[in-house]
């Protein structure tokens, strides 16, 4: 590749704008172009993921019940992630908690109905016996009440939980699941990234470290064209190719730039050994 200066004969005259005449003999800088293989610096938008993430899994089919990580947090090695109640535990707890719903809901009919047998006793318009009746019921359902309080206490405290934990230092990648969630056994949860295992990887994608780097790429057997000779036409690349009889003739070029800023690979438009003149 070289560049030279190539005498043109614009011929004898150039039209103007305004239709004027003008006689010139004008020496232009041109360029030939020919293949090269040349290294050229690029910079790609570039992530941070590491070469193998963990999974994280459930080792029982159960419901979610605590979430302790969000995505993007640093844990270290035994911490703890996720806490799974195990599917069938909770079945008691439910009944039990019917239990003391209708336990609580019978409470408060005998009580409405006790105070008004002793408001009706007081006035001299029911007997001893109804009233005692009356008080028994009411005991019997607080008594009832409190039973079924200490059938929930105890069912909640059988449940079986399972504590994940983290197997590793590192940064939560992904979560694939949520609090009250039932997963299925050997469910991945979340993911979890190594720092130790950390590597480039060229593109982007949300979630990630992100950053920006420039990789020396190579080219082979490519036309490399100054930046000055190009000429943008209506949003179009052209050059000015030199014809047979000498004349610059507009040509569409594709191009590639590159992070240098100052010259481009030609994709299609020119060959090697064509003559461009340079701006």
């Amino acid at each position: 590749m070289k560049k030279q200066i190539l005498p043109l004969l614009l011929g004898l005259t150039l039209i103007g704008c305004a239709g004027v005449s003008k006689q010139d003999n004008t020496s232009v800088e041109t360029f030939t172009v020919s293949e090269q293989s040349v290294t050229i610096p690029t910079r790609f938008s570039a992530t941070l993921r590491a070469e193998g993430d963990a999974d994280i899994v459930s080792p029982v089919r159960g419901k979610v019940v605590e979430q302790r990580i969000e995505i993007g947090s640093q844990v270290n090695k035994g911490d703890t992630l996720f806490i799974i109640e195990e599917a069938g535990s909770s079945a008691a707890l439910n009944r039990a908690m019917a239990n003391l719903k209708a336990a609580e809901e019978q409470e408060r009919r005998v009580t409405s109905e006790y105070e008004i047998i002793k408001n009706l006793y007081a006035h001299d318009q029911v007997g001893e016996e109804m009233l005692n009746q009356a008080g028994e019921e009411y005991r019997m359902a607080k008594t009832a009440t409190t039973q079924a309080k200490a059938a929930v206490w105890k069912a909640d405290a059988e449940r079986t939980k399972q504590i994940i934990y983290s197997p590793e230092t590192g940064e939560i990648g992904n979560i694939s699941t949520k609090v009250g969630e039932v997963v299925d056994a050997n469910a991945v949860l979340a993911t979890i990234t190594e720092k130790s295992k950390m590597m480039l990887m060229r593109g982007c994608t949300d979630n990630e470290i992100h950053c920006t780097v420039e990789i020396p790429m190579q080219y082979d057997n490519v036309l490399i064209v100054p930046l000055n000779g190009i000429a943008d036409i209506e949003g179009t690349p052209h050059v000015y190719k030199i014809g047979a009889d000498g004349k610059p003739i507009a040509t569409a070029v594709e191009i590639m730039k590159v992070a240098d800023g100052q010259q481009v690979i030609v994709l299609s438009g020119l060959q090697a050994g064509d003559v461009i003149q340079l701006n």
